[in-house]
């Protein structure tokens, strides 16, 4: 009987061990795929927005924004709103940040969302132009698109390790690409440092929180500036 009682408890240990072992690598797994996703939407919205800002600089120093830019302007903005807007749903989804006041000041990334209505809204309906010449007030308010832009990179830079800010001479300003070989904004120090475990790491959640506070300042300018 004793005999049979012990075999009964071993049964049951291995059972509880074999349980918790599967739980353990269910959950392992489940981590590892969702810090893979993050690892990729960290990486093109890091790229995004980096590329943009010298985009933004060269509208801004001509004065004026060709067809070619305005489309991948576009682009840009899109790709930042959807996969940053995926890193704050994400931070808020495993209550990593704050969001107590997000009624009153909306997650950063919204302003990408109004940025891509704002350039996608100066698409002319005339096939034929090719360059739109900016009034004072295009210029004020592409202006304020870049002093957000800057606060996102700065975010990025100063939080995420192997980030790769490009000289402006490396960047195709039409294209919104890096041009040739060069490194992109991303290099393989972000990969190596990210790859395993990024869910857990509270770098990204320092670029969320550093580009919600970094446009507080700009709030009330922006809706004056854009409230047309």
């Amino acid at each position: 009987m004793k005999h049979k009682k012990t075999i009964g408890m071993l049964i049951a240990v291995v059972v509880i061990v074999i349980f918790s072992t599967i739980q353990y690598l269910e959950n392992k797994n489940y981590e590892d795929y969702l810090s893979l996703e993050l690892l990729n939407h960290m990486s093109k919205f890091s790229s995004s927005t980096i590329i943009n800002g010298y985009m933004l600089d060269e509208v801004i120093a001509e004065e004026e924004i060709t067809m070619t830019q305005l489309e991948n302007m576009k682009d840009k903005y899109e790709q930042m709103r959807k996969h940053g807007g995926k890193m704050v749903d994400m931070a808020r989804s495993f209550n990593k940040i704050d969001t107590s006041d997000y009624n009153i000041h909306p997650y950063p990334v919204y302003l990408a969302s109004d940025f891509h209505y704002f350039i996608r809204r100066m698409t002319p309906e005339d096939e034929e132009v090719e360059v739109i010449e900016l009034t004072d007030e295009k210029l004020e308010q592409f202006t304020m698109m870049k002093k957000v832009n800057d606060v996102w990179v700065d975010a990025l830079a100063e939080n995420i390790k192997g980030i790769h800010i490009p000289k402006s001479n490396m960047v195709d300003t039409q294209y919104g690409v890096v041009k040739g070989e060069q490194t992109p904004p991303t290099k393989d120090e972000y990969f190596d440092t990210y790859r395993e475990g990024t869910i857990h790491n509270k770098d990204w959640i320092r670029v969320i929180e550093q580009m919600q506070e970094g446009i507080y300042e700009f709030e009330r300018e922006i809706n004056l500036i854009f409230n047309d």
